[in-house]
């Protein structure tokens, strides 16, 4: 009786989501390292814009190393893989010790937040460590001279 009212404030739907669970991340030994790679999971329709890659420590909880695996950064995650030396991986915060398995769990962003982490590795690169230098050997009464 009075004509029209005010429009409302519009409404915003978006045909994307966050991105899939990525499949399980592979580790892999490379020399002094251990490498880690992963696949790009289903985007939902936004561009993939950054990974966490986060590794098990000795204690069990997840954490990452963005010194090592920075996998924010362009060329990382072009490539879908980034390399850790193992000696980072047996010093504290990780303090992984001879045999064991290196886990990981990876997790993609777009503009609509984080996805779901993958699923643990179960099996892939295990911690092996480099055999000291051993002391230079000592000449005693029972040596000869040949």
């Amino acid at each position: 009786m009075h004509g029209w009212g005010a429009y409302s404030d519009e409404a915003l739907i978006y045909a994307t989501s966050t991105p899939a669970q990525p499949a399980v991340a592979t580790t892999a030994e490379a020399n002094e390292d251990v490498e880690i790679a992963w696949s790009e999971p289903f985007n939902n329709y936004e561009s993939i814009d950054a990974y966490r890659v986060a590794i098990q420590t000795s204690a069990g909880s997840f954490l990452e190393d963005t010194d090592h695996c920075d996998a924010s950064t362009a060329d990382v995650m072009q490539e879908a893989t980034c390399r850790i030396p193992v000696s980072v991986l047996t010093a504290a915060p990780f303090s992984l010790t001879a045999g064991d398995l290196v886990v990981v769990v990876v997790q993609a962003h777009n503009a609509r937040g984080w996805g779901p982490l993958s699923a643990e590795n179960t099996d892939g690169a295990v911690i092996i460590t480099v055999p000291h230098q051993m002391a230079a050997p000592v000449r005693n009464d029972a040596s000869t001279d040949t």
